[in-house]
């Protein structure tokens, strides 16, 4: 496996968020995350990107132990979080040439990565004049700049239009059939069953299922209660 999640917790307070998870993600393969909003997939999307500290347990992505400031590990993957945050003031170009030097990485990605999200057009616009969906598609070209062996991204397609969401899906299986693992969260049911090979389904900070889409829900209850 890629990635190794072993007896992962998160506690704030008194409140425990993430509950004693334990899962592995094979090298290859397109996992999901899937849960309602507050489950804790981004809590433990953040913990296994290294960006909060867990309470307990071990997190590896290839055989590394991830933990907050660790290079190593960070070199191992790239990341699109849910809510961009970017330099307003900085055009599309400069704003990926800006996170090119920042990871010491050639330049001559960038303009490929721009075509990839539809964004060649508008390379010379500040991205503080974007909308919702454009600082979305410039999060995920800055995602694909390091060309990572691994791919995590929390909520991708949130705020995109409906032409662009079915770009992104195109773009993750064109990038997982060229061997990248893919691990996302999401909580749209349609999004998870295009996309994922494997998915695990969190409630109330639990890992509750584990496994394939179809062996889901063959193991699902399909009950209707009706109160009157």
């Amino acid at each position: 496996p890629i990635v190794c999640i072993t007896n992962v917790k998160k506690i704030y307070g008194k409140k425990e968020v993430v509950k004693n998870i334990s899962l592995d993600i094979d090298q290859g393969e397109i996992f999901a995350l899937l849960g309602h909003n507050g489950a804790g997939k981004s809590t433990l999307i953040k913990m296994l990107t290294g960006l909060i500290q867990k309470s307990s347990g071990q997190i590896s992505i290839n055989g590394i132990d991830v933990a907050p400031f660790q290079k190593n590990a960070k070199q191992q993957f790239s990341y699109l979080p849910e809510i961009m945050a970017l330099y307003p003031h900085l055009t599309a170009k400069e704003t990926l040439h800006f996170f090119a030097e920042l990871q010491k990485i050639s330049e001559k990605n960038e303009d490929e990565v721009l075509e990839i999200v539809g964004l060649s057009d508008y390379k010379n616009q500040k991205v503080g004049d974007f909308s919702k969906g454009m600082t979305q598609r410039i999060g995920f070209a800055i995602a694909l700049l390091p060309k990572s062996p691994l791919l995590i991204l929390d909520e991708p397609t949130s705020g995109l239009d409906p032409f662009w969401a079915i770009q992104f899906k195109k773009v993750i299986k064109h990038l997982n059939e060229e061997g990248t693992t893919i691990v996302f969260a999401s909580h749209i049911l349609s999004e998870v069953e295009d996309l994922a090979d494997r998915v695990g389904i969190m409630s109330d900070g639990e890992l509750v299922a584990l496994g394939n889409i179809q062996d889901l829900k063959r193991n699902a209850k399909d009950e209707v209660k009706i109160k009157v």
